[in-house]
């Protein structure tokens, strides 16, 4: 989506002033974390089952691990099971019963908004995510609008190597996607969303407060929450999978302001170096 002048202008100087920070979620430990309008949930060592239902027609719950899990579940098409997946988007109004092997990440937004929905779970291997994470690109799973070419998703399937790439048409306020060292990313602004980025291969993040560059490093394992208006740009590692997740209060389509500076050039040439429109 391109952006006016204004809209540019208001995105960077937002970016500028900003005063937060990204912060950083250990997966050593259970944890429940809510970053308006986002909630995240770590369940460590859940080697039980783990069960719930999820919200209303508008809300999506992104389940992921980096152990394989099965996911059983009841909608109104009746109940069905998706086995050894690691990744799962449940619609709302659906009963869920999750068995991991390892630490579980649940992301959801805290409302939806009506956008186009898939109808029963998906669930995702990690060979399929890994094998449709082309060079310069992360692997769309959830998007607010299909623009990226791929095929429809429906529900009620699981995604493995040998399919060809699927997108699920989800809620106006929501995504999901996954990348690795093969996904770099420019510096962008977000100024109405929340975005996490759960990480099982490390990963460094260059980001900006108050007009200085920082960075940090996020370990195997670990979740960096990304708040609104922190203009940042991450460079994962490996090629274990990295889970992004988005969140917003209103649609989200478009929300993305890339930045016309690399954070990376300029901590590499001067570490928290001050920097200007």
């Amino acid at each position: 989506m391109s952006h006016t002048i204004e809209q540019k202008k208001i995105a960077l100087e937002a970016a500028v002033r900003n005063d937060s920070r990204p912060y950083i979620i250990s997966g050593r430990q259970d944890s429940s974390v809510y970053h308006y309008p986002a909630m995240l949930e770590i369940r460590r060592d859940a080697r039980q089952e783990i069960s719930g239902m999820t919200n209303g027609t508008g809300n999506l719950l992104f389940a992921f691990s980096n152990a394989e899990f099965d996911i059983s579940y009841k909608d109104e098409a009746g109940s069905s099971t998706t086995a050894k997946v690691h990744a799962a988007v449940i619609p709302g109004q659906t009963k869920y019963r999750i068995h991991a092997n390892g630490t579980l990440h649940l992301f959801s937004a805290v409302y939806g908004l009506t956008s186009g929905t898939i109808g029963r779970t998906i669930g995702y291997t990690k060979e399929y995510i890994q094998n449709h994470l082309e060079p310069g690109k992360a692997n769309k799973l959830v998007v607010p609008r299909h623009i990226y070419g791929e095929e429809l998703a429906y529900g009620g399937e699981r995604m493995d190597s040998v399919q060809t790439k699927y997108v699920a048409l989800g809620t106006a306020n929501q995504e999901f996607s996954a990348g690795n060292s093969n996904s770099p990313q420019n510096t962008h602004v977000h100024l109405n969303l929340v975005e996490t980025y759960t990480t099982f291969s490390g990963m460094t993040m260059w980001y900006m407060t108050r007009g200085r560059v920082e960075r940090i490093e996020v370990d195997s394992g670990e979740t960096v929450v990304v708040p609104k208006g922190v203009a940042h740009k991450a460079r994962m590692h490996g090629i274990e999978p990295t889970f992004v997740t988005m969140a917003g209060n209103k649609d989200i389509f478009g929300d993305k302001f890339v930045m016309p500076i690399d954070f990376e050039e300029i901590a590499n040439a001067r570490r928290s170096k001050r920097v200007g429109l």
